[in-house]
């Protein structure tokens, strides 16, 4: 099935263009709970700047590299056989929280017209939250970023955060913010986060597989 064909076939690519330093990250995610009608898959692929994703390596010399005793072109129809690519999307990293081990995501899609506002709110607010949630083992690390392509106004978002994890429980968000931000009135800082963006949409995917971070060299 499809998920084989990622993780037999591309999965080991992947790692191996991140173990040389050719790519940050990749990973395949199922859409759990959400609207699957267009897409049921993402694949995600990370790059360290526009250096790096521009210095991108030919798919197929890399293939021959992991798998020198197959061919890439009946590879390749067999990929195109497996799944439609419905879209592709780039986004720029804007802040986070350091990214640990996860089996699940929840990406949220914002909408914000006054940019300044927003990032400026999510750094200074919700960022040392999401710091604090991870910190105490509730949360796998936290993103917000920037879709960079493709734009135009019958988009309806143009950021999204994401927050990593690994289980279901109950939400600890409004106890750890009175924790973080004791000074704050929670329910005006709601109204305000309101007055700068919109909350579009959000989903839960399952990571169904991935690379591993490059080893550290000394």
């Amino acid at each position: 099935g499809y998920v084989d064909l990622e993780t037999e076939m591309w999965q080991p690519m992947q790692q191996h263009m991140v173990d040389q330093g050719k790519k940050l990250g990749w990973a395949v995610y199922w859409v759990m709970f959400g609207d699957r009608s267009e897409c049921d898959y993402y694949v995600v692929e990370s790059y360290l700047g526009g250096e790096q994703f521009n210095a991108a390596p030919d798919l197929e010399e890399v293939f021959d590299e992991v798998h020198p005793r197959d061919n890439y072109e009946k590879a390749m129809a067999k990929t195109y056989a497996a799944r439609e690519m419905v879209a592709s999307s780039s986004w720029v990293a804007i802040d986070g929280v350091d990214i640990q081990e996860h089996q699940f995501i929840t990406v949220n899609q914002m909408q914000a017209s006054d940019h300044e506002k927003y990032v400026k709110l999510e750094r200074e607010v919700w960022k040392p939250v999401h710091q604090a949630l991870t910190d105490a083992g509730h949360r796998s690390g936290w993103g917000l970023y920037w879709r960079l392509s493709p734009g135009g106004d019958s988009l309806n978002h143009n950021y999204s955060t994401v927050d990593f994890f690994n289980e279901f429980k109950a939400d600890p968000t409004p106890e750890m913010f009175k924790s973080v931000h004791p000074d704050l009135d929670s329910e005006k800082l709601m109204e305000q986060t309101a007055a700068v963006r919109d909350a579009v949409y959000s989903e839960t995917w399952f990571r169904v597989a991935g690379t591993t971070p490059a080893a550290k060299k000394d």
